[in-house]
């Protein structure tokens, strides 16, 4: 009874997500979770628990929940902050073998899964304090809310949507896009189903009406950001826009940027966080709206500026699919940096570890690894490609494969458009398109009349019977 339980459910994977993790954390940090310097921010934002300027306090605000529960007694703050996410990521993964039109056995699902871990930089996207894991898992719960076949499962992924989604700033954004380019596809008739896109939209009103509604609560503002001018300057900065609009509009309409326009910095968080950075001498956090605001209106409703924007936005996120792999921001740590008192100071279960971790002894070999997975996407794109010229197309990963490419280049628009050309913004999108990759060239294997021949030569039977018994040793194994 218990291995036909086993047969018939992900449990396994949902009960041991703990030890995984754990096994993950050791072998990549030495146990402790990796840490950047927007770690710090979110540890901080969940102690004081207040809103920030320049992120949704979601993220902070379910760390901090675990912290209290940690305090009584239950659990480690940080392990539960990564542990959370890891568990719906498993949860929606395995579940894909509900999903009848796509017909994913658990064994292969159960392959991919480890390919996943190996091939791709997944497990270090796991085991950092940061909510980019939640952009996988955004694309995961919006599959499976795409293919609901009742109100059910509907509300389910709907909601598990929506928590993903606000947790950071770049998957609201996604979303929206992903939205506006179904409801185009609708008015195109090339997707019919209706219903869908309009239980998609509360989604993306739920994602917008928490944001803004937290905001609110706190005297910020009807506003999802009320530092959104400033990243808007920043990305325009990058771009080159903004030195091209200051050329055109200094004399007539003068600013206090206009002194800054032929030092503009290559990247939008050189002008942003620097102390003496442009951002510090234009008004800061707190001065700076009301004449940043002015340009970027001036910049949106001008029809020579807005169709440059358009260019440029189309050129970020091409830019932004070009950069894949791991270890943004995962330099050692400072000392007198925020991220590291937080630790030392209010984490008291890695207060004796964070000096013995790998992240601190720069002893992980980021560039290395990237090489690898870089490599590894490059063959699997190349061998899926190959198979479905040659070999054929289905309904299953035709649909599959769009739905991953279009949240992938959605999420590369959000965050590179809007945000920053960076390798971990990119990756975290690009983590579900290597997956739909691993499961079709899995598949396809294990149906190939090669890998039969091979079977038949060996006298080894690709029954269901073996498929289930590999299935159980597997799970057990890990």
């Amino acid at each position: 009874m218990k291995l036909d339980y086993l047969k018939r459910s992900p449990f396994w994977v949902l009960l041991g997500s703990p030890f995984i993790l754990w096994f993950l954390l050791k072998l990549g940090n030495n146990g402790v979770p990796l840490l950047t310097s927007d770690s710090g921010a979110y540890l901080l934002n969940a102690r004081e628990l207040k809103v920030p300027f320049d992120r949704t306090i979601f993220y902070s605000l379910l760390m901090r929940v675990f912290m209290e529960m940690e305090s009584v007694g239950f659990g480690v703050a940080l392990f539960n902050t990564l542990l959370l996410p890891f568990v719906l990521f498993n949860y929606l993964y395995f579940g894909l073998n509900r999903i009848v039109v796509f017909k994913l056995s658990r064994f292969i699902l159960l392959l991919v899964y480890v390919l996943a871990l190996i091939f791709t930089p997944l497990p270090w996207i796991f085991i950092q304090i940061m909510p980019d894991v939640y952009t996988p898992i955004l694309g995961l719960s919006l599959l499976h809310f795409l293919m609901a076949t009742n109100t059910k499962q509907a509300w389910l992924y709907g909601c598990i949507s929506v928590f993903s989604a606000i947790m950071h700033n770049g998957n609201l954004i996604l979303i929206s896009v992903f939205a506006l380019l179904l409801l185009g596809m609708f008015l195109l008739k090339k997707y019919s189903n209706f219903a869908v896109i309009k239980r998609l939209f509360f989604v993306v009103f739920g994602g917008w009406a928490s944001v803004i509604g937290s905001n609110l609560i706190v005297g910020h503002g009807f506003t999802a950001s009320k530092a959104s001018h400033i990243f808007l300057i920043a990305k325009f900065a990058e771009s080159g826009l903004l030195k091209n609009y200051l050329d055109e509009n200094c004399q007539s309409k003068p600013n206090s940027l206009c002194l800054y326009k032929d030092d503009l910095p290559e990247h939008a968080w050189d002008f942003i966080w620097p102390e003496q950075g442009i951002l510090s001498k234009t008004g800061g956090w707190h001065n700076s709206k009301e004449e940043y605001s002015r340009i970027i209106n001036g910049i949106v409703t001008d029809p020579y500026f807005l169709v440059q924007l358009m260019f440029k936005s189309v050129e970020a996120t091409y830019l932004q699919c070009l950069v894949y792999g791991a270890g943004d921001g995962l330099s050692k740590l400072d000392e007198k940096s925020t991220v590291y008192t937080e630790v030392v100071n209010h984490h008291t279960f890695y207060q004796s570890k964070i000096n013995n971790c790998f992240q601190q002894k720069e002893s992980i070999a980021f560039s290395e690894f990237n090489l690898f997975y870089r490599c590894c996407i490059l063959l699997a794109i190349i061998i899926v490609g190959f198979i479905l010229i040659k070999r054929f197309r289905t309904r299953k990963t035709s649909t599959l494969l769009v739905f991953a490419f279009t949240f992938t280049i959605c999420n590369a628009f959000a965050t590179g458009a809007f945000a920053n050309v960076i390798m971990r913004l990119n990756t975290r999108g690009v983590i579900v398109f290597e997956i739909v990759l691993f499961l079709i060239l899995i598949q396809t294997l294990m149906e190939s009349t090669f890998i039969n021949k091979i079977c038949s030569r060996f006298k080894i039977g690709i029954s269901s019977n073996l498929r289930s018994e590999l299935y159980i040793l597997f799970s057990f194994l890990i």
